[in-house]
């Protein structure tokens, strides 16, 4: 009878010990996915930062849903054309394979879905700029068209401005918030979307 009771307790601890390894990696990976938020904001904000004031200005309405253009001398006054390193997904990523996407909430998750996808179209979009620089060097393409394309590789660097950052924005405390949760209450909700 006692072999029976160690049987029971040893194969409960071990269905708990597993189920709170698997929630502490779900937490780990919100860890992950909430500095390489933070990561992206800060080198969104400073990028922001540098534009000139009449471009942040025209930057911030369009944030906001209003209609904003760019004339040809603003767009010179933006940064030249650089070539970066894609913006990280990663984490997200992580947390996609992982299936943790599944114990978030509706809300939670379109929120940071959404921040995710608009960084790694902006990532696609830069990827893109080496190939529409290369087709310049073709004498088929006129002058003109050779000017719009270079002018729109030189704003491709606004796009994660305009797009990204509004969304990174919205989705950081929502990771926050679940990172923040308290560890009973953070188990028993992970618990019940798990079943």
């Amino acid at each position: 009878m006692l072999e029976l009771i160690w049987f029971i307790l040893g194969f409960i601890s071990a269905i708990l010990w597993d189920k709170y390894k698997e929630w502490n990696s779900f937490k780990d990976n919100l860890r992950w996915m909430y500095n390489e938020l933070l990561n992206i904001e800060a080198t969104l904000n400073d990028k922001y930062e540098k534009l000139p004031i009449q471009i942040q200005e025209k930057v911030r309405i369009a944030q906001e849903g209003g209609n904003s253009t760019l004339t040809s001398s603003e767009i010179l006054q933006t940064f030249s054309f650089e070539f970066t390193m894609p913006y990280p997904s990663s984490a997200w990523q992580n947390f996609l394979a992982n299936g943790y996407s599944k114990k978030l909430s509706g809300n939670q998750y379109e929120m940071i879905k959404d921040a995710y996808e608009t960084i790694e179209g902006t990532n696609f979009i830069r990827q893109l700029s080496s190939i529409m620089l290369a087709s310049t060097s073709s004498p088929l393409i006129s002058n003109d068209t050779k000017v719009a394309i270079y002018q729109g590789v030189q704003t491709n660097h606004l796009q994660p401005i305009l797009f990204a950052l509004p969304k990174i924005r919205r989705a950081i405390p929502e990771v926050k918030e679940m990172i923040d949760e308290s560890l009973l209450s953070s188990i028993l909700r992970y618990r019940k979307q798990t079943s």
